[in-house]
């Protein structure tokens, strides 16, 4: 899995510890990555969409919208934020056009 342009989220994850762990070079980084993140006492908004952004690179890897498309659900993330953190997600990947038009929706 690549985490290859990851400019804005790591400026997303600064929640201290999490930073160490991100981009995760192994499952164990992706558990601490997680634990860090839910255990920080940010706002839990922020919390999820870090972790929506995080399972836009899985589903990218996979080809499926599966592990997103669950947490939207799950967690009810709102569809704001849903937009803003692909939008990022493109730019960081540097598909600019792509970005402008997903967070300008």
């Amino acid at each position: 899995m690549s985490f290859r342009g990851h400019l804005r989220i790591g400026l997303l994850i600064n929640f201290g510890i999490a930073a160490r762990y991100y981009p995760p070079k192994s499952n164990g980084d992706l558990r601490n990555l997680h634990k860090a993140i839910v255990e920080t006492g940010g706002a839990d908004h922020h919390k999820i969409s870090v972790l929506y952004y995080i399972l836009l690179e899985f589903d990218f890897a996979t080809g499926r919208r599966e592990y997103s498309t669950t947490l939207e659900e799950n967690a009810f993330l709102p569809q704001k934020y849903q937009i803003y953190m692909k939008g990022l997600w493109h730019l960081d990947r540097k598909e600019f056009e792509v970005s402008s038009i997903t967070i300008s929706n």
